[in-house]
C-alpha cells in the first residue's frame, strides 16, 4: 500500500497540544507541520513504562513445604 507523505489533513489539537506546538514553533522557528512531526516522534520514542514504578509486595511465609512433588504442592495450594 503507497501513502502520499504530502497529504493535507485536518486535526483538532487539545489545548495543551496546541501550547506544546506552540512553544516549540516560537523556541525553535519551525512550522507547524514541522513541530507537529518534532512532538509526534519524541512520542513514538518515549518508553510509556519508564515512568511507571512497580514492585511486588513479598510476604515471609515461614512455611516449610517440601519441592520434590509438583503435584503435592500443587494439591496443599488447593486446599483451603
Amino acid at each position: 500500500m503507497m501513502y502520499n507523505l504530502h497529504m493535507r489533513t485536518t486535526v483538532s489539537l487539545d489545548k495543551d497540544v496546541e501550547a506544546a506546538v506552540r512553544d516549540l514553533r516560537t523556541s525553535q522557528s519551525l512550522g507547524l507541520s514541522e513541530a507537529i512531526n518534532v512532538l509526534a516522534r519524541r512520542g513514538m520514542t518515549v518508553c510509556p513504562s519508564a515512568d511507571v514504578v512497580s514492585s511486588t509486595p513479598v510476604f515471609e511465609m515461614h512455611a516449610k513445604l517440601d519441592y520434590s512433588n509438583v503435584a503435592d504442592v500443587l494439591d496443599l495450594l488447593d486446599q483451603p
